[in-house]
């Protein structure tokens, strides 16, 4: 098996690096179904063994419409296969599909933690290396059974209309100031995937780099110092979207590139703090037993290898895609705000998944019961 490092990245990071598969067992999101597809077009010298249109689910909202334009209908007008995208958001179903030996999906988008878990619980197929170049792939990101092939930032974002660039907090500490900043927060209840803990940590003032082994009880109180009633609780990366474009509050935990593409339909009117920021990174993963395995290959393939939509993704998420030749193809302006921008290193923490693959249930269930106290 092929292993991550966890050496801090010079050209990008990865938060699930040098983790052995027992090390997590989080889980980030719930599930939501959904599909959009179109129908299958015959091409002998690809499709021989497809049994119908890939399977592909990745997260959803804005960024599952983004990673549909440029990625799945590019790869099918290369490839004039079909492809049938849904949405997930949680590793359970598929351990189902697989348990129950009726795999439905065929590529999956999972978090840097399910990955782990799906790991240990010997879930996926092993790369095919034959179809699926690693050239361009950054050696971080390559592993025997997946690909971290997206990573992205999540940080401070907050209400144009409420707050101006001049007047915005630039650390956490500033956006617990409920005089300054009126109005609920915005934070994600998912603790063990997202930055909730380590955001009130910060605003405690625990430098970033010091936050690992997390002090809960000081995190907690520093929830509580903001006001548990004072803050509303995300179940999903596009709810903090919602939240600032509906002016429910003016300030939200939220990822970069929900905030690019909210901004770039002209109706974000959203901002953006590019410091004290967490890194994440999801896997593409092909499920043990999948009915098109060749096709998936074909199609993770193209994601990690072609340059054109590569970089056409990360103009619109500002995430950055583990293609080495497409970072460097981006424009200066979108390359300083990518993680993989050596202006980005010593603002960011990784995500400590062996921290919390040991404590993660034990905080979870803690963290529960203060929210509903």
């Amino acid at each position: 098996m092929t292993s991550c490092t966890n050496n801090p990245l010079p050209q990008g990071a990865t938060p699930t690096a040098g983790l052995t598969a027992g090390q997590a067992g989080v889980t980030r999101r719930k599930l939501v179904v959904g599909t959009a597809g179109a129908a299958l077009v015959a091409h002998a010298s690809l499709v021989h063994a497809q049994a119908g249109p890939i399977n592909f689910v990745a997260f959803g909202g804005s960024y599952g419409d983004a990673v549909n334009k440029h990625l799945v209908k590019a790869f099918e007008k290369e490839s004039a296969m079909a492809v049938q995208q849904g949405v997930n958001q949680a590793l359970a179903p598929l351990k189902i599909q697989v348990l129950s030996k009726n795999v439905q999906w065929d590529l999956v988008e999972l978090a840097g933690g399910d990955f782990l878990t799906g790991l240990r619980d010997d879930l996926f197929e092993p790369i095919d290396t034959s179809i699926v170049k690693m050239d361009k792939v950054p050696a971080f990101a390559r592993h025997k059974f997946g690909i971290e092939f997206a990573l992205f930032l999540s940080g401070m974002g907050y209400d144009q209309r409420k707050v101006s660039a001049a007047e915005a907090p630039r650390t956490w500490a500033e956006a617990w100031d409920l005089n300054r900043y009126k109005g609920p927060r915005g934070l994600s209840k998912h603790v063990s995937d997202t930055p909730t803990l380590e955001l009130a940590l910060l605003a405690a003032g625990v430098p970033i780099d010091k936050l690992y082994p997390l002090n809960v009880d000081l995190a907690f109180d520093s929830l509580k110092k903001l006001g548990i009633k004072n803050i509303h609780w995300f179940d999903n990366n596009q709810e903090p979207v919602n939240f600032l474009q509906q002016g429910l509050g003016p300030i939200a935990q939220i990822a970069s590139g929900r905030v690019a593409i909210a901004n770039s339909k002209g109706d974000g009117k959203i901002g953006f703090v590019y410091n004290q920021l967490q890194l994440n990174g999801d896997y593409l993963v092909v499920p043990k037993g999948c009915k098109n395995k060749e096709a998936a290959f074909r199609l993770m393939n193209f994601i990690v290898n072609n340059d054109e939509a590569a970089v056409n993704w990360m103009k619109e998420t500002t995430y950055a895609l583990s293609n080495d030749r497409a970072v460097a193809m981006m424009p200066p302006e979108i390359a300083a705000k990518l993680p993989t921008s050596p202006a980005m290193q010593g603002k960011f923490f990784q995500k400590n998944f062996e921290w919390w693959g040991a404590n993660g249930p034990a905080v979870t269930v803690r963290f529960q019961q203060l929210i509903a106290s």
